[in-house]
């Protein structure tokens, strides 16, 4: 992967420094900026994406600066980090957006250097194959991808944040094409929506997973499993009977399977995207809201939905070592038991915030710290059976 030449705009040098040392011994050039007011088109015009913190001091912040420079002709991509909440970040993020930048992420300080390489490093701008990957996948790339069974199914293990046990795996599809190279899941899943191929694409990763979920019970193996569910899908008739049909097809109970609704699909739903969800429960399976917390109507979403579980936004993890956050994350995790259901913590990448949505009542938690998706399922029963021996000596 090339590297990414970044440009770090921050009235904290010591701060700045150790990004910049960080980066730097990941592969990315780096140059800092402490002075906005000294910031120049040139420096500006060099790097592949700039970190910019939202308060400068001398009378200078964040959005201020991306306003000033956002008539030049070449512009990085945009990092916002910030002291203050995640509202706060949030916000400017859009008006960034609306200026007219490619954002690639906010962060709460203090930042997880980790968190950010992995963001700086997720779309190499030097790479000669980079303007053909980010190009918009067509119809005839999706059709073609699934008829040559390109999309595969990788395993991020959940586990259980009192004893370390693992509590089962989320379905996660990949695209791995010969011509398009690694194609992100939001780029094909929303191609799949736009031409019409959601029930196509949904249904070719609910049958790798069932074939694996038959795979592992021939062994004894029957961990509960997360599947995401397209929100194109759920009004469509049939639905439900498409699904129960391809889960007896391979003896699966539906209650091992939980489906995952989006943010799009958890939108208040009336009608027959209603009555879809209300009848999988009462088939059995498990329903989940994800990405919980952070975008509009979310309560009215969470009560009108007969749910087994409910996954936080991955941006709580930013949140969570900090006082505040932490009370915040505690007072949805009760919300979310008050009605009966799992709370699962997403992007957990270190120790402090495992700790923290362990303390914070959270139940289930995902994320590189706990484990990272397995692609080969005889690795999921080693992982699962570790986990268990490691727990019960806990």
């Amino acid at each position: 992967m090339s590297a990414q030449r970044v440009l770090i705009v921050d009235d904290d040098p010591e701060f700045a420094a150790l990004l910049a040392e960080g980066l730097t011994d990941r592969g990315h050039p780096c140059r800092t900026e402490s002075d906005a007011a000294h910031l120049g088109a040139g420096a500006w015009a060099w790097a592949d994406l700039a970190i910019v913190d939202l308060q400068l001091g001398r009378g200078q912040d964040g959005p201020q600066v991306l306003r000033r420079m956002r008539l030049l002709k070449t512009r990085p991509r945009i990092i916002l980090v910030s002291g203050f909440d995640v509202m706060v970040l949030a916000a400017a993020s859009r008006a960034a957006g609306e200026m007219g930048y490619e954002m690639a992420g906010a962060f709460a300080k203090p930042v997880a250097i980790g968190a950010l390489a992995s963001v700086v490093a997720a779309r190499p701008v030097h790479d000669p194959q980079s303007a053909r990957k980010r190009s918009p996948v067509t119809a005839d790339d999706l059709v073609q991808g699934l008829d040559r069974q390109e999309i595969s199914v990788v395993f991020q293990p959940k586990v259980a944040l009192a004893d370390g046990a693992c509590a089962g795996f989320e379905a996660l599809a990949r695209w791995s094409s010969p011509v398009l190279g690694e194609v992100s899941p939001d780029r094909f899943v929303t191609a799949a929506e736009v031409f019409g191929l959601a029930e196509r694409l949904t249904m070719a990763v609910y049958t790798q997973v069932l074939k694996t979920a038959s795979a592992w019970a021939a062994v004894g193996f029957a961990p509960p499993i997360s599947v995401n569910l397209s929100a194109e899908l759920l009004p469509a008739d049939g639905l439900v009977e498409a699904l129960l049909d391809l889960t007896a097809r391979f003896d699966a109970p539906p209650t091992q399977i939980t489906f995952e609704l989006t943010e799009t699909a958890a939108m208040p739903m009336r009608g027959r995207a209603l009555e879809a969800v209300t009848r999988l429960r009462l088939a059995g399976f498990g329903l989940s809201l994800d990405d919980f917390g952070m975008g509009e109507n979310r309560f009215e979403r969470l009560l009108g939905l007969p749910l087994t579980e409910v996954k936080l936004d991955q941006r709580f993890a930013q949140l969570v070592t900090r006082p505040h956050g932490r009370r915040l994350v505690s007072g949805l995790a009760a919300l979310i038991r008050g009605l009966g259901a799992v709370c699962v913590a997403e992007g957990i990448e270190d120790e402090a915030q495992l700790e923290a949505f362990r303390d914070a009542g959270c139940d289930i938690g995902q994320g590189w710290r706990l484990g990272r998706p397995l692609a080969a399922p005889e690795r999921c029963v080693e992982f699962a059976r570790a986990s268990h021996h490691a727990a019960v000596k806990h």
